[in-house]
């Protein structure tokens, strides 16, 4: 079962980066080798494992943030397993508190999570700014209700 995904690889448009990734900047990426690649969206597909829920990536947000270090080893947190305070424009698929814990209709939660995401980016293009993540405020109420939700 494939949705062109393979297809979309021969785009004109498009080019899948294999290199080893040094750093990213406001334009695009820079690989180890130094060279530049310019980008409008980048996708990490870092694995599956669902304790290290950065990949091993380091993740800079607002003020210098290290989402490592703020997650810890068994703490991460998002608003609705997607976005993350602090961190704009990042999105998750299946983040903190958002796949079922026997994995069962993760392939719904999946593509609900990437409709989100998609909608987002519409929304930060109908009303032309520049960033978009949650608040503080909705993030902790959504874990919250997510924590009191997997005890029940």
């Amino acid at each position: 079962m494939d949705i062109n995904w393979l297809d979309t690889l021969t785009r004109d448009n498009v080019t899948l980066e294999d290199n080893t990734l040094d750093r990213i900047v406001e334009d695009g990426i820079v690989l180890k080798d130094g060279t530049k690649v310019p980008v409008d969206v980048i996708i990490c597909a870092t694995g599956f494992d669902v304790s290290d829920m950065t990949g091993g990536l380091k993740i800079i947000g607002r003020g210098g943030r290290n989402l490592r270090e703020e997650w810890g080893e068994d703490d991460p947190r998002a608003y609705l397993g997607v976005t993350v305070p602090g961190y704009p424009n990042f999105f998750l698929s299946v983040g903190p508190n958002s796949a079922p814990n026997h994995a069962g209709g993760q392939n719904i939660v999946s593509e609900t999570q990437v409709h989100y995401a998609l909608e987002c980016l519409e929304l930060l293009n109908e009303k032309h700014a520049r960033a978009l993540e949650p608040t503080q405020e909705a993030t902790d109420a959504f874990n919250a209700a997510s924590t009191r939700n997997s005890r029940d």
